[in-house]
Order: structure tokens, then sequence, then C-alpha cells
């Protein structure tokens, strides 16, 4: 509710692979944004940020 600008919500599991992504969604919304699968981290980024970086499930993250 306290997000005012449409997000890329990537679901990433604990072996660092991005399990889903909802992209664009709803700013100030409510209703819940569910990964569809087990996610053991969640990275919020500006909508779009998916598609311009050619992310897509299965893809690897790497952080420290």
């Amino acid at each position: 509710l306290n997000t005012y600008i449409p997000l890329d919500i990537i679901y990433v599991g604990s072996d660092k692979r991005i399990v889903s992504i909802q992209r664009n969604t709803t700013p100030r919304s409510t209703d819940p944004v569910p990964s569809g699968a087990p996610a053991s981290y969640v990275l919020e980024v500006n909508a779009g940020y998916a598609e311009r970086h050619g992310l897509q499930v299965g893809d690897l993250l790497e952080w420290e």
C-alpha cells in the first residue's frame, strides 16, 4: 500500500536462482503478489527492469 510506483518483484530460491517474476505490479494495491514457487529472497526493482535486463526464471543471481 505504501509503494507509489509500479515494480517488478523478483522471487529467488535458496540456490540464488530466479523462481518467478511478477512484472509491473500495481502501485498502492493491497492485493497479494505471490511467487507461485518457494522463494527465499525477494528483489523489488522499478517496473521494466527485468525485461530491460533480460531476466528470466532459472537465471542465477550473484551477491555477497
